[in-house]
């Protein structure tokens, strides 16, 4: 009997032994399962502070001040001398032109000049005949329709003293058939010639009239031929550019000392109405230009200062001069660029710290997330489990007040100092999900 509680003791303590040692199997089992199935986690603590905007953009490098070096138009190129960026002194030769070509193009506008003067000419000596036949006809034509109206009077007064001496003679007897016809015939001679004579004054009126209108036409046109023909004096100008382009033999000169900005012309091509290259003078200081989008303006105002990096070289503390507002709703940024040796035209990058928000709570822009239009975040939280104490993801609703590129201000939630924010895991986390730290 004895022996047989002793075996059923042994027996016992070797169960016991067995679910003791099962259990440290099953919890090392649960935990490995634990790690492949519970996410991990990063948190942080939210920070009380200001949100920042930095704006970065390209730019272009400009001269204050420049000017145009003309050529004359329709010239053959032959050598280009300068290139963007050279700086170039006073009466300097920037680019020859074809002698050839310029020689022809001068010999055949002196043909236009002289075949123009001397059309004007023979206009000059049409006209001039042209008035004095006027003042002739003009003379002739006063004599001659004074004559006639003379002969006209002449004859209507001759012709009422007859009717008027007739009529004395007859006095207030009767009179025969044959005086009756007679008076009759008189008084028709006599209204005859007066309308004659009314006739002649009027074909004098008429005569001078044309007469004075022809030669006004001579006179008017003698006034022309005297002036020169329009475009005459700018083709004369144009001529003394192309011989004194001769003279320096076809060379173009720079006016003034500077730095080339842009050369426009090129050899073998033919010169514009426009500028041959751009001069910039390197004492009127630079002007950085920029753009930027309107969202990017609204945190730049007149004053700010910004920092300019070209080839390496940086300079602080650019004052934004002032800001264009264009027709597609981009912003241009001005600001003078003074005590460098940058060149006009080159690029340079633009970094601006624009004004910040107000202060608040901030977490990484990772930890923010979105639904519905809607923002909020995943705080870690200690629930207590009938398998103890766990930690859960809880969801906490938020109001972004701002953002930049790596943190977001937000607000609501109950959010504070001691928050733990989730900002990554290692898989997929949401509201309610069980979760452990992130041991690394």
């Amino acid at each position: 009997m004895k022996e047989n509680h002793k075996k059923i003791r042994r027996m016992a303590a070797k169960a016991l032994a067995w679910f003791f040692a099962a259990m440290v199997g099953l919890t090392i089992v649960s935990r490995a399962a634990a790690s492949f199935t519970v996410p991990r986690v990063i948190t942080k603590i939210p920070e009380y502070q200001s949100v920042s905007h930095t704006v970065y953009c390209d730019g272009t490098l400009l001269a204050k001040r420049e000017m145009a070096i003309v050529a004359e138009a329709d010239l053959l190129i032959d050598t280009v001398f300068v290139s963007v960026g050279q700086r170039i002194e006073e009466g300097q030769t920037v680019a020859s032109l074809n002698l050839e070509d310029l020689s022809e193009k001068t010999e055949l506008l002196r043909e236009e000049i002289r075949a123009a003067e001397q059309e004007r000419e023979a206009q000059q000596t049409n006209s001039s005949v042209a008035l004095k036949r006027a003042k002739e006809d003009l003379e002739t034509a006063s004599s001659c329709a004074q004559r006639a109206v003379d002969r006209a009077k002449e004859e209507a007064e001759s012709a009422a003293a007859a009717y008027q001496s007739y009529q004395n003679m007859l006095g207030s007897r009767d009179v025969t058939e044959e005086e009756y016809r007679q008076s009759v015939a008189l008084l028709e001679e006599k209204k005859a010639k007066q309308e004659a004579y009314e006739q002649a004054q009027r074909d004098k009126e008429t005569a001078l009239r044309d007469a004075n209108r022809a030669m006004e036409d001579a006179t008017q046109s003698a006034k022309q031929s005297d002036v020169k023909q329009p475009g005459a004096g700018q083709r004369q100008k144009q001529l003394e550019r192309f011989e004194a382009l001769l003279a320096a033999k076809g060379n173009i000169t720079a006016p003034t000392a500077g730095m080339i900005t842009e050369v426009i012309g090129r050899a073998g091509q033919k010169t514009t109405d426009t500028a041959f290259c751009m001069i910039a003078d390197p004492g009127s200081g630079l002007l950085f230009s920029a753009q930027v989008s309107r969202e990017d303006a609204d945190l730049i105002e007149i004053g700010d200062t910004m920092t300019l990096t070209h080839n390496n070289q940086k300079v602080e503390d650019v004052t934004v001069g002032a800001l264009k507002t264009e027709s597609d709703g981009s912003v241009t940024i001005l600001a003078d660029v003074v005590g460098t040796d940058w060149t006009p035209g080159s690029s340079a990058k633009m970094e601006l710290s624009g004004k910040p928000s107000e202060r608040g709570f901030t977490v990484p822009l990772s930890a923010l997330r979105s639904q519905d239009g809607s923002y909020y975040l995943l705080v870690l939280q200690e629930t207590q489990t009938v398998l103890g104490t766990q930690k859960m993801a809880v969801r906490v609703d938020v109001t972004v007040q701002e953002k930049n590129d790596n943190l977001a201000l937000v607000e609501g939630g109950g959010l504070s100092g001691e928050s733990e924010v989730i900002i990554d895991s290692d898989r997929a986390v949401s509201n309610g999900s069980q979760v452990r730290l992130w041991e690394k």
